[in-house]
């Protein structure tokens, strides 16, 4: 989604490669972002809507857990949806500033000692709490899914938000095609 209308003439808001906002900026960025998916009826994909999602259609009544950036859990982006979208639960919000910096060293196997330090320090609450589901909303952390799963265990569900907005982003042309057929404009489309 091109959301750069948001800042136009405001060059100091994306870091040197014209792409990712500054850590200053990103929470106003996440929260423009969610307010366009809102806003627009036009195609937009992103990862909070769809994610939000697949974590409400966890059964049960216990807490569910996100966990991001600092600058993504700073925003409460996350939180504030999953909070609407599944009231009465418990909601965690944790931040891993440390995740990325290690998974970018290759720190991503299970029996990795800095990975595993840092996910016993940051999923400690999360595993104490029983959460039902993890949300991790950051594209890096689906490289260590093995190693949350380690941790968790089979109990708490994992959901890669950048996957379901993939799969969101997919389903997208099979919605549309069968809206066409349905409305009649596809008759005749593919022959007699």
């Amino acid at each position: 989604i091109d959301s750069s209308f948001l800042v136009e003439g405001r060059p100091d808001v994306f870091r040197e490669d014209g792409v990712h906002p500054r850590e200053a900026y990103y929470p106003m960025w996440l929260t423009y972002l969610a307010d366009l998916l809102d806003r627009y009826p036009i195609p937009c994909f992103g990862v909070l809507h769809a994610s939000v999602e697949a974590m409400a259609q966890i059964p049960g009544d216990g807490p569910l857990a996100v966990i991001a950036t600092q600058a993504s859990i700073d925003s409460g982006a996350f939180a504030r949806a999953l909070k609407a979208r599944c009231p009465g639960r418990e909601i965690l919000a944790i931040p891993c500033p440390a995740f990325v910096p290690l998974i970018e060293s290759g720190h991503t196997a299970p029996d990795d000692i800095p990975l595993r330090d840092a996910i016993e320090e940051y999923l400690g609450p999360v595993r104490r709490a029983g959460a039902q589901g993890l949300l991790y909303g950051c594209t890096h952390y689906g490289i260590i899914e093995d190693a949350l799963r380690a941790y968790l265990g089979e109990s708490t569900a994992l959901v890669s938000a950048s996957l379901c907005g993939a799969a969101a982003a997919a389903q997208y042309p099979v919605e549309v095609m069968t809206q066409v057929f349905n409305l009649g404009y596809g008759d005749g489309l593919f022959g007699p």
